[in-house]
């Protein structure tokens, strides 16, 4: 748009992200970040799987976007003569706003001539730089920096605050401009008259030309928000909690961290709490006049009671109802839930431990302690009351390891009990109506997957009494009498695998008899999700129901299994267990809220959240309250969860940590989405249509064949025309899935022809381009090795990304003498024990038949010949990990660049909109002599970057590197 004002005029039409960086120097083109693929040629970040950016330009008028460079650039500025370009290269997905990082991922300046086509690297320290702005002159460049003085000769020098610097283009040494301390100066930018202009602490700062001191500018836009006060909204498709009242004729649910109760029969809703904050785990108490609750308010999560008046029946009809705090703790109390008897509330402490609190005497017990168990995610564990109250039933363990199920004694010495004694991964327990038989979930039979994690569970069954089990075994199963104590020490020998084959539980219940199980699981490939009563004495299930799952929020059981409540973004369905007739009542929650008042807990909550969570005690040494006061007086100013989000990852970004970005999830199903055709476009073709410059193998258009090639031209879509300044886009907006019909003029000449292909997805061109680049780098493999050495790319450090791996090596790969383990652009899962223990098989024997013939040496299932590993500054969290294993344990020689270390373990527990992420890593890796991996690159035995020339050039030196590498092991 014009400086004076006006309208406003669409220059692009493609859905991926787009960032303007800046204009030409004439101001007749922006220069702007796409996430599109560049070219065929140019594949080194295709390893990604998708299409990271390259640097495009279009006139500022409109008109067809052309490709600059096919790489990627955060930012960047032109010289005054147009004649280079200052960029700052891409390579991690870390938070773009840490700080105080020294790593080979950090961001550098790069000058490019575009007459010579050369790259030349400005910056050497490992630290982070950005914002570069050419000086009026061009001889000269300002830039942002942690740099401190001591960086100029030593590249890892300590960070200091973010400053302006200037180096001189020609030689010299850099100087420092700016001087400011604490917060980081932002978006450096010279005007033509060499006035300074930048942000710090969210406002306008500038330096005159001959200044000693920057100024402050004053800026004062008069202008409010419509975004500020409550707004109203169905919260039915946001309820994350529901229980049945004791009788069955109400629903207390939470939903945007609020307690809500509904009438199952009629869909109608009461509110009962309404605070910008959280509340959490509601449970009715026995005779269900009182509503239970964790809510975090004043600093902290402490435990309250929401109770209804004297004459009160029920909370939809309730005239008068009370809350009160009925724990106070210092720490974080939550998961409060009464005895049966309604007398104690049992609630765990600090998120592990387990107390006991009487409400008579005022009087709180610890029953399990804090090291008993650690939660990776929030309320990972619960636990449930004895119908007794005798004993608490929970899960113990850590989930790196193994977990148990547990009865603990809520009185005298509070004896444990365990359960299932598994070694694997137990879960999920509860007692029958009449507490004589404990369910829960194990993975000890369940199809593991090949990485050796449990994939899905099988329900399990432990009988506490021998009469109960005998009735059991001898289908006469009955209630038990009240008072009969547990017999733990038959416990091994009345437990008994429930279901015949493992599945994915939804919800377990045990009948009021004891005769049957209530199973409702979800079906993985069709979506359904099933309801089934399993006879305890035969094994067969009977089927309640089967239904999509698609719209359904929660699925829960009334106390005695009778009767399931499926609730829905726009109903409660009610069903009969015994029968399986259903009813439908309409369910909305119609509830005001207020964003920004959201805002301001959630960055509150968070401030807390990090501070108990973080692996770090310490916080790396920041002072955590100093910087919430600094970036906390910025939220009354902030009124869109975009802007929230980059306040957070600026705050953040203060503790130099890994996985810590923050993120909003847009969900506008209104806005564009660029279907895509399995093509790279060559976008420096004139006239009409566009030409293509190759196709994807696997693609719509590869698949389609025919004249869509290299060099034709696409003139049409479903016979709309192509100008010569239009693109594409537009015409594959909203196509993703449905058929067209392109006009093509084939590169060979003669008449236009039609051809018809299916638009694939947004983002499809990124995986298939992926796909070519696996291929390409084992051609490359095949060719320098001379077909001695193989190849396998670990995408991520997950079970599929491991069959492939496994696929590779002991399939296409197995004749080979050693192999290439690329592990390049991976972003972490949970993965570095199996691919170490793979990759270090050692062949002592094997298997002969009678006649002699020799069937391969064992290990038949791991890899036992040598290996080179890969490895780049994208490589992250347990990517990065693994490759400490790797040459911790001297399984082969390793290349690339020297790996980040951001070997934690992240948390992102939903928010009250959780459309808005947020992460804290609560897990370090750490060495046996005690250093943590955090913020320690891994360093290859060889030292390979790739440069842009590169890049442009097709070339992939770590790749060759790590051939030559391997070769030289084998005794080339």
């Amino acid at each position: 748009m014009p400086v004076e004002g006006g309208e406003i005029t669409r220059l692009t039409h493609h859905s991926a992200p787009e960032a303007p960086l800046a204009f030409s120097a004439d101001g007749q083109e922006v220069f702007f970040h796409a996430a599109r693929l560049g070219s065929p040629e140019v594949d080194y970040l295709d390893g990604l799987g998708q299409s990271v950016g390259v640097l495009m330009k279009v006139a500022a008028t409109g008109g067809r976007a052309r490709m600059v460079l096919p790489l990627p650039m955060s930012q960047a500025d032109l010289s005054p003569d147009g004649r280079k370009l200052a960029y700052v290269e891409r390579k991690t997905v870390e938070n773009l706003w840490r700080k105080g990082e020294i790593s080979d991922s950090t961001s550098d300046i790069w000058l490019y001539d575009f007459e010579s086509g050369s790259h030349e690297k400005l910056t050497t320290y490992r630290g982070v730089d950005r914002s570069p702005a050419f000086a009026p002159d061009g001889q000269s460049l300002y830039w942002t920096t942690e740099m401190p003085q001591t960086g100029i000769e030593d590249p890892n020098a300590a960070p200091d605050t973010f400053n302006v610097w200037r180096m001189p283009l020609h030689g010299g040494v850099p100087e420092q401009v700016t001087s400011h301390d604490t917060l980081p100066v932002r978006f450096a930018s010279v005007a033509d008259d060499g006035t300074l202009v930048y942000t710090l602490d969210t406002q306008l700062w500038r330096l005159d030309p001959g200044a000693q001191e920057p100024v402050q500018v004053p800026v004062n836009i008069r202008q409010g928000t419509l975004y500020t006060g409550e707004v109203c909204s169905d919260l039915a498709g946001q309820v994350s909690e529901a229980v049945t009242s004791p009788d069955g004729t109400e629903i207390a649910l939470i939903a945007r961290g609020e307690v809500f109760v509904a009438s199952p029969e009629t869909g109608e809703v009461r509110r009962i709490t309404d605070t910008p904050e959280a509340e959490h785990s509601v449970s009715y108490a026995p005779d269900g006049k009182r509503l239970l609750y964790a809510a975090e308010r004043e600093g902290d999560w402490d435990i309250y009671e929401t109770k209804l008046g004297e004459e009160d029946t029920g909370f939809l009809t309730a005239l008068a109802m009370s809350e009160r705090r009925v724990i106070d703790t210092k720490s974080d109390a939550l998961q409060p839930a009464y005895a049966p008897d309604g007398k104690r509330i049992a609630y765990r402490d600090d998120r592990n431990a387990i107390r006991i609190f009487d409400p008579g005497t005022g009087t709180s017990t610890e029953i399990l302690p804090d090291s008993a168990s650690y939660f990776y995610t929030v309320d990972q564990f619960d636990f449930e009351w004895s119908p007794d109250g005798g004993y608490i039933l929970t899960t113990t363990g850590f989930i790196s390891t193994n977990t148990e199920i547990e009865m603990i004694e809520t009185t005298g010495a509070h004896r444990r009990y365990n359960l299932s004694d598994s070694g694997f991964g137990d879960d999920e327990a509860g007692f029958s109506p009449d507490g004589s038989v404990v369910s829960w979930v194990s993975d000890r039979f369940s199809q593991r997957n090949l990485s050796s994690e449990g994939a899905m569970v099988d329900v399990m069954a432990t009988w506490l009494t021998a009469d109960g089990y005998l009735a059991r075994e001898l289908g006469e199963a009955t209630a038990a009498d009240a008072g009969t104590e547990p017999d733990f020490d038959g416990v091994p020998y009345r437990t008994s695998r429930i279901t015949d084959s493992p599945v994915l539980p939804i919800l377990t219940r045990m009948t009021a008899d004891n005769s049957e199980l209530l199973l409702v699981t979800l079906q993985v490939t069709s979506g359904m999700i099933e309801a089934e009563l399993i006879d305890l004495a035969t094994g067969r299930p009977r089927q309640v129901f089967a239904k999509p799952g698609t719209g359904i929020e929660q699925i829960i059981a009334s106390k005695d299994a009778s009767t399931l409540f499926l609730i829905k973004a726009g109903s409660i369905e009610t069903v009969q267990v015994a029968s399986g007739a259903s009813t439908q009542a309409p369910f909305q929650l119609r509830a005001s809220f207020d964003p920004v008042a959201e805002m301001q807990y959630i960055f509150d909550h968070h401030w807390r959240f990090v501070q108990s969570k973080f692996y770090d005690p310490a916080l790396h040494g920041v002072d955590w309250t100093a910087m919430r006061d600094a970036y906390a007086k910025y939220l009354p100013h902030i009124t869109h969860w975009e802007d929230f989000v980059t306040l957070m990852n600026e705050f953040q970004g203060e503790l130099n940590a890994s996985h810590m970005g923050a993120r909003f999830d847009h969900d506008n199903a209104g806005w564009d989405s660029t279907a895509e055709l399995g093509l790279y476009y060559d976008t420096a073709h004139t006239g009409a249509g566009v030409k293509i410059a190759a196709t994807l193998p696997g693609g719509s258009a590869a698949l389609a064949g025919g004249p869509l090639g290299p060099g034709a031209v696409i003139l049409a879509v479903d016979g709309a025309r192509i100008g010569p300044e239009d693109d594409i886009y537009p015409l594959l907006n909203r196509m993703a899935g449905r058929k067209l019909r392109l006009t093509v003029a084939p590169a060979d000449g003669g008449g236009p022809v039609d051809v018809t292909l299916r638009a694939a997805d947004p983002g499809s061109d990124g995986e298939l381009a992926y796909s070519a680049w696996v291929e390409n780098r084992r051609d490359m493999v095949l060719e320098l090795s001379g077909g001695r050495l193989g190849y396998t790319h670990v995408r991520r450090m997950m079970d599929d990304s491991y069959r492939q791996v496994y696929s590779d090596l002991m399939g296409r790969d197995r004749d080979k003498e050693g192999a290439i383990v690329d592990t390049r652009f991976n972003f972490g899962g949970n993965l570095h024990d199996q691919l170490s223990a793979f990759l270090t098989g050692k062949r002592h024997s094997g298997l002969v038949t009678r006649n002699g013939v020799d069937l391969g040496t064992t290990p038949y299932l791991r890899w036992a010949k040598p290996s080179a590993l890969l490895m780049n500054t994208w490589n992250y969290s347990d990517a990065s990990v693994f490759p400490y294993y790797y040459i911790r344990e001297g399984m082969g020689p390793s290349v690339g660049d020297r790996v980040p270390g951001t070997g934690t373990a992240v948390l992102r527990p939903d928010q009250l909109d959780t459309r808005v992420v947020l992460g804290v890593p609560q897990l370090g890796f750490r060495t046996i002599e005690g250093d943590f991996f955090e913020n320690r690159e891994i360093v290859p035995d060889e030292v390979v970057h790739t440069p842009p020339e590169a890049m442009l050039s097709g070339h992939d030196p770590q790749l060759e590197a790590a051939v030559a590498a391997l070769l030289r092991e084998l005794g080339e």
